[in-house]
């Protein structure tokens, strides 16, 4: 059995740390040696449906304990485990053998799953019979365990497989910004999703406490140091309200954090650290935002655990200043992709993890993250940045949104096209003679898109992004269909 189990390492602290607070509610707290016991009972019920080493895990949920508890009892049991997503679906080779749910889960009529009842609870497990003696855990600690999908629907889906040894590891690293029984930690990230995961498992192995829900006062008084989410989650809770009490730290990831929004963050924490990281590598770098005693923003960056670079395309290290890609490297790094060759080989290359971020180093040692690979188009030995070009379209009277992209079609010269999303009740073709006119007179040669194009809806990623990859897809079918 694996030395490295994330679940038996739980249940050692748990029996050290048995009154301390795991999780704070406004309803039931519940303490170290409560979840430990939610977890045995889980662990008993998926035993008795058959779930080992063998087995392959879907959950549905929505419930924070339900999903930490999921989690911990696959890890003693040595299972395959996943969370319920739209990509995971789309890998047929990772069929589940239990699907199991709670209950306020509206599942489809044709989904077999088991609901999570009260039978599954403590003292209804427990009346009749004992937790399981002993705990297989995985045979290996190098075994696949947590799936999780990363962000991309076109094409194969991009789902890594992550083992008790990279996920132990990666909880250990992160461990730095839990001290043991001070922080209180809250969460706004969906407690199925990895930055959520992630976090918890570390804060609960420390021990420390997360605090669930979003309402200020409550976390005021469980005394809540550290906050958690993406720059919109946070701004969207904050928008409008004024908080009576300042929070010490809030930790923001899964995007850009626009030094307007850090200062304005920080009138109500001390401290704003924007993390860099990724499914497949974890948290890597980080940006620390503070105001100096004049009330001024201070930027300081600091690197982690984990090698970080900028290089150019000679794959030699930038200097600050100096634009380039970003690679990564550690000894948690995500191995690759399950059945996808063509993303892992773009992704993954000797011994590097490229996310596909143009940034530079800045004189206080920051990451800047300037666009996505995939905004700078090379077009004839020339790099254009797409935005530049969807920003213009979308300063035409009539246009919605856009999105620019090369040409796929391999007799076309090296240019750019855009498709362009129209308010309701729109001129169309006196629309897109506009936007071509307003583009010649405003952008670059190369930044002019040569053919202009209206789509009903502009294809988006999971997270969202705007899907260029789905564009080009969309012309090559049509370029298909006009040849048949």
């Amino acid at each position: 059995m694996s030395n490295k189990n994330i679940g038996l390492e739980f249940i050692r602290v748990a029996d050290e740390n048995p009154d301390y607070l795991a999780i704070a509610t406004d309803t039931l707290p519940i303490t170290y040696d409560n979840l430990k016991s939610v977890v045995e009972s889980f662990a008993l019920r998926m035993s008795q449906l058959g779930i080992d080493r063998d087995a392959f895990v879907i959950m549905h949920t929505n419930d924070m304990v339900a999903a930490l508890t999921g989690v911990l009892a696959s890890s003693l049991l040595g299972c395959r485990f996943a969370f319920a997503s739209k990509t995971l679906a789309l890998a047929p080779e990772l069929t589940a053998t239990h699907v199991i749910a709670t209950s306020e889960m509206k599942l489809a009529d044709h989904l077999r799953a088991t609901v999570i009842d009260e039978s599954w609870t403590p003292h209804k497990a427990f009346e009749t019979e004992k937790p399981l003696a002993n705990y297989p855990g995985s045979e290996s600690e190098d075994d696949p365990w947590l799936y999780t999908a990363t962000s991309g629907t076109t094409g194969l889906p991009k789902i890594i497989a992550l083992s008790q040894r990279i996920v132990w590891e990666r909880s250990m690293a992160a461990r730095a910004d839990y001290v043991p029984h001070y922080t209180k930690f809250v969460p706004l990230f969906g407690c199925t999703a990895r930055p959520f995961l992630s976090r918890a498992l570390s804060a609960l192995l420390s021990p420390c406490t997360i605090v669930e829900g979003k309402d200020f006062e409550f976390w005021h008084s469980q005394g809540a140091n550290l906050v958690v989410g993406s720059p919109e989650q946070v701004r969207d809770e904050l928008q409008g309200k004024e908080l009576a009490h300042r929070f010490e730290q809030l930790h923001v990831g899964g995007g850009k954090l626009d030094p307007d929004l850090a200062q304005e963050l920080l009138q109500h924490f001390e401290t704003v650290v924007n993390l860099y990281g990724a499914s497949e590598t974890n948290r890597t770098f980080r940006n620390v935002f503070s105001l100096d005693s004049n009330g001024n923003l201070q930027l300081k960056g600091e690197k982690l655990d984990s090698e970080i670079e900028i290089v150019d395309d000679n794959g030699l290290p930038c200097d600050i200043g100096e634009m380039g890609e970003v690679r990564i490297r550690n000894s948690y790094l995500a191995l690759g992709y399950v059945n996808n060759r063509d993303a892992q080989a773009r992704n993954f290359r000797d011994g590097w993890f490229y996310p596909g971020d143009i940034a530079e180093w800045g004189v206080n040692g920051e990451l800047i993250i300037i666009a996505r690979v995939d905004d700078l188009i090379n077009l004839g030995g020339t790099k254009v940045d797409a935005r530049t070009t969807e920003n213009a379209l979308r300063m035409v009277k009539g246009v919605k949104d856009a999105i620019a992209f090369k040409n796929p079609r391999a007799d076309s010269r090296s240019e750019l096209v855009a498709f362009v999303e129209l308010e309701p009740l729109t001129h169309v073709q006196k629309c897109l003679d506009e936007a071509k006119w307003f583009c010649l007179r405003t952008l670059s040669r190369r930044a002019n898109p040569g053919r202009i194009f209206q789509i009903d809806k502009i294809p988006v990623n999971d997270r969202g992004q705007k899907d260029r990859l789905a564009c080009i897809s969309l012309v090559l079918e049509k370029m298909d269909e006009t040849q048949r």
